[in-house]
């Protein structure tokens, strides 16, 4: 099943990669666009900020999307962008919106307990110096942690699928 994705965003789909943000960086020096959409139903080697390990549960959400930043504009106010859209999103699915809060920097929480990440980075080479990958990790169906949350907990059937299209749908809206 593909998510439904707004007009002009491209979806690169995998059942496993290292990482979503990992194949967004080489895709930013290659033929990466603003709108590319790398999903992966696995990551092997996901991270989150500082070098973390981020655990890639299956059955979770993986995904990065290709965004530009003009120069003149600070990369970090596109973490407030990414979390609002997120929420926006996830407020669609889920039968309790308000429970549902951010943390900065980059914290989705759920009920206090973490529920995902977003991380930012932008590609050391200079052939696409406005690209911003923008990854995003949601604990959908499991939760690797005592002190995390996973979206069934609040009673949200949505599919990781279905949670892909309307992050990036929300993440549209906001950003305009």
């Amino acid at each position: 099943e593909s998510p439904d994705l707004p007009a002009g965003y491209r979806l690169f789909s995998f059942q496993t990669i290292d990482s979503t943000n990992a194949e967004a960086l080489r895709r930013m020096e290659n033929d990466g666009r603003p709108g590319d959409v790398i999903w992966s139903r696995e990551q092997e080697s996901g991270r989150g900020r500082r070098g973390r390990e981020w655990l890639s549960t299956k059955g979770n959400l993986f995904v990065t999307l290709l965004v530009t930043v003009p120069p003149e504009r600070p990369v970090g106010q596109l973490a407030f962008v990414a979390a609002i859209g997120i929420a926006n999103g996830l407020g669609r699915c889920v039968p309790k919106p308000d429970r549902i809060r951010l943390k900065w920097p980059n914290d989705l929480l759920l009920h206090g307990r973490k529920l995902g990440g977003i991380l930012i980075e932008r590609s050391a080479g200079n052939l696409n110096p406005d690209l911003v990958a923008v990854g995003i990790g949601l604990n959908v169906s499991s939760a690797a942690f005592p002190n995390s949350a996973c979206l069934r907990d609040c009673g949200s059937e949505a599919s990781v699928s279905e949670l892909v299209g309307l992050i990036c749908d929300e993440f549209e809206k906001t950003r305009a």
